[in-house]
């Protein structure tokens, strides 16, 4: 008879709870039988699902040839193509307005900008985008959608992408800049290049634990 586990000895050798693992088996990812009142999996069937974890994971991890998981070339490379605009920090209070919350900008590009708010705003929300240096006259207009969105000191925080009036926008940095209400931000490339390294590294260190957890399994259960 084949070799089978139940649940609750799979939870102690992978890093899946009871629930997470009926979840998997509901969805045919990993086939199960019953043997009596228990749910059993058998050895074989779990072991080509940690293969199908671990080949799904390099996929997403590793670069096409070599053995290593990652490497900072890629990464600064990816993080250049997703800039590609510039950014500003405000040297001066220009205030927001983003769906009838008041807040602040912190820095801005022509895509968007984060503003520091003390009302929450819901995620995906969209809508008018005005903005205007604190003692001025001049406001723009422009149309945003809030992407993210956390809990800051004394309120939140929030990520607005532009999501029109792109050209509006560009004239707007430019006045910005020329009244010296901004400055470019050149420290924001190497500050994401740093963020997104330990990113990368915390999932590679993830990556080799479940990889360490299936080599004990197949080889020492």
């Amino acid at each position: 008879m084949p070799e089978t586990l139940t649940l609750t000895e799979l939870t102690r050798i992978l890093p899946l709870s009871r629930s997470a693992l009926r979840a998997l088996i509901r969805r045919g990812e990993l086939p199960a039988e019953r043997n009596g009142r228990q749910t059993c999996v058998r050895r074989e069937a779990v072991e080509a699902f940690l293969i199908r974890c671990i080949q799904s994971l390099r996929g997403k991890s590793e670069p096409a040839a070599g053995n290593d998981i990652v490497t900072e070339l890629p990464i600064a490379h990816e993080l250049d193509e997703l800039r590609g605009v510039r950014r500003f920090q405000t040297k001066v209070q220009i205030n927001a307005r983003m769906v009838a919350t008041e807040g602040r900008i912190l820095d801005i590009s022509e895509r968007g900008m984060r503003i520091h708010h003390s009302r929450a705003l819901r995620i995906g929300s969209e809508g008018k985008l005005s903005f205007q240096v604190f003692g001025l006259q001049q406001t723009w207009v422009v149309r945003g959608k809030v992407v993210w969105s956390h809990l800051s000191s004394n309120g939140y925080t929030s990520g607005i992408a532009l999501t029109g009036e792109p050209l509006l926008m560009r004239d707007a940095i430019d006045f910005l800049q020329q009244l010296g209400a901004i400055e470019p931000d050149n420290d924001s490339l190497q500050r994401k290049r740093e963020s997104h390294l330990q990113r990368t590294h915390e999932r590679n260190a993830s990556v080799n634990g479940v990889r360490s957890k299936v080599e004990t399994f197949i080889h020492d259960t």
